[in-house]
């Protein structure tokens, strides 16, 4: 199974670490500072392969921060052992690399990740569904005309759509978050992702449509299943632009997926992220 890269670089340089705890107590007799980022090195990568198994965005969050702060300590006790001749010029600057490497890496990772944490609802969603809610009640109350409540129909049909669209990109951007430090999306499924915070609610996002979660075991990808759509919406969903998206099937089907779409029956549509 595939590692994340920031946890195999952070699990490598432990290795080193341990390897220079060896040198400095074996070979410079110094067992105090060499205990020290023992510690701190080697917790770089255990605090990432817990945040691979966090409660919560929020746990797996934590565990990021700490394991940064763990690299930020590790690099000033490289510092101390430069400063009083434990290591050379050399062997300083090789390893040190190494840990400003990784902690460029979980400073970017956990910025991204604190940033979002509660993601604001979209200016689309709140636009779209505030318009389609003036034109319902405009509708009820008798004042439009019957090409008026059919363009109500067909502006209100766009904006659910939209909405939804915006509401799966959300979904398939926190469950990577969630999911970033581990070696594939084993466990996924729609009530995870409610319990870690990455849904509200396993309402699906499409009205009218069921809605799960899919992973193949050991493969970094996942696909957010939409079942139950009649023709219209297949052929939709099929075609429209995802740009945060690999691929899309229907009922099974990648290649010229839209003409899998049914007729007389209901529709599965799978969109898949990696």
């Amino acid at each position: 199974m595939k590692e994340s890269m920031i946890f195999t670089k952070s699990k490598k340089f432990a290795s080193r670490v341990v390897k220079l705890y060896k040198f400095l107590c074996d070979e410079k007799k110094e067992y105090i500072l060499s205990k020290q980022i023992l510690r701190s090195g080697t917790s770089i990568g255990a605090n990432l392969a817990e945040a691979a198994y966090a409660s919560s965005r929020k746990d797996f969050a934590n565990k990021q921060y700490i394991a940064l702060k763990e690299c930020s300590e590790t690099l000033y006790w490289l510092e101390l052992l430069k400063d009083n001749d434990y290591l050379t010029e050399e062997w300083f600057n090789n390893i040190n690399n190494d840990c400003e490497e990784i902690k460029k890496m979980l400073s970017s990772s956990t910025k991204s990740i604190t940033s979002n944490l509660q993601p604001p609802t979209s200016n689309l969603s709140q636009s779209g569904r505030s318009l389609i809610e003036m034109l319902g009640v405009l509708a009820i109350a008798g004042v439009m005309t019957a090409g008026a409540i059919s363009m109500y129909n067909v502006v209100r049909t766009r904006q659910i759509r939209m909405v939804a669209v915006e509401d799966l990109k959300a979904i398939a951007s926190n469950t990577k978050l969630l999911y970033a430090a581990r070696r594939d999306f084993g466990g996924i499924s729609t009530d995870y992702l409610v319990k870690s915070g990455v849904m509200k609610t396993e309402k699906s996002p499409l009205a009218g449509a069921d809605f799960s979660v899919f992973a193949h075991p050991g493969v970094r990808e996942f696909a957010l299943v939409l079942n139950g759509l009649d023709f219209k919406t297949c052929g939709w969903l099929a075609t429209v632009k995802l740009d945060w998206a690999d691929r899309v099937s229907v009922n099974g089907y990648f290649e010229s997926a839209a003409t899998y779409c049914r007729k007389a029956d209901k529709n599965e549509v799978a969109v898949w992220v990696k």
